[in-house]
C-alpha cells in the first residue's frame, strides 16, 4: 500500500474523531470491542455489498454505477483499499450512531438505514473530494455525474438495503463482538485474496 493511502486513511481517522468529538462537545469515548465490531462489520458489508450492487446495476442498467481506481477488484465493483475507507465508515457510524441511539433516541433500524443511505452520499462525497483534493485523482469514479462524479444519488436505494444489512448484522453479532469481528475481517480477507 501506498504511503498516500495510509496518511489519507489516517487522516480521515482524525476527522472522524474531531467531528464526533465536536458534535458531543467533548472527547468521544471509544470501546476498543464495539469499535472492531462495527469496523469489521461494516468493512465485510460494504466490500461484499459493493461486489453485489455493482453486479447487480450493471445486469439492470447494462453499464456500471462506479468504478475503483485505486486498486481496483472484482470489475472496479471494489478495490484491495476499499476495506480501509469501508472500516473508518464503520468507526464513523460507531461513534455517531452511539450519540443518536442515546441522545436522540433513534433505535429503529430502518431510521438509522435511512440517516445512513444520506450520510453515505455525503460521507463519500467529502472523502473522494478530499482525496482529489490532496492527490490529484478518485479513490472511486462515479460514471452519473449527478455529484460531479464524486457520488450519486443514483445509490441512496442500494445503501439503504445496506444500511439495513449492516444493522442487522452488528444487532445479531453485539453477542460476541470480538468473535464475530475475527470472522468478518477474514471474510473480507477471503475475498481481497481470492481476487489477488
Amino acid at each position: 500500500m501506498n504511503l498516500h493511502l495510509v496518511i489519507f486513511a489516517f487522516l480521515l481517522v482524525v476527522l472522524i474523531y474531531a467531528f464526533n468529538s465536536l458534535i458531543t462537545k467533548g472527547f468521544k469515548k471509544i470501546e476498543p470491542k464495539v469499535a472492531f465490531l462495527y469496523m469489521s462489520a461494516v468493512a465485510m458489508v460494504g466490500v461484499f455489498g459493493e461486489v453485489i450492487v455493482g453486479n447487480t446495476y450493471n445486469l439492470l442498467f447494462g453499464e456500471h454505477l462506479w468504478n475503483y481506481i485505486v486498486y481496483p477488484i472484482y470489475g472496479g465493483f471494489t478495490s484491495h483499499y476499499a476495506p480501509v475507507i469501508w472500516g473508518l465508515y464503520g468507526l464513523y457510524l460507531c461513534l455517531s450512531h452511539d450519540t443518536l441511539m442515546k441522545k436522540r433516541k433513534l433505535r429503529k433500524e430502518k431510521h438509522l438505514a435511512l440517516i445512513f443511505s444520506i450520510e453515505t452520499i455525503v460521507l463519500e462525497t467529502l472523502a473522494n473530494w478530499l482525496y482529489r483534493l490532496l492527490f490529484g485523482g478518485y479513490l472511486f469514479f462515479y460514471l452519473p455525474d449527478d455529484l460531479w462524479h464524486l457520488s450519486s444519488l443514483r445509490g441512496v436505494p442500494f445503501y439503504f438495503l445496506t444500511g439495513l444489512a449492516i444493522f442487522y448484522v452488528i444487532k445479531f453479532q453485539r453477542t460476541s463482538p470480538i468473535r464475530y469481528g475475527t470472522l468478518n475481517t477474514l471474510l473480507v480477507v477471503g475475498l481481497i485474496l481470492l481476487a489477488s
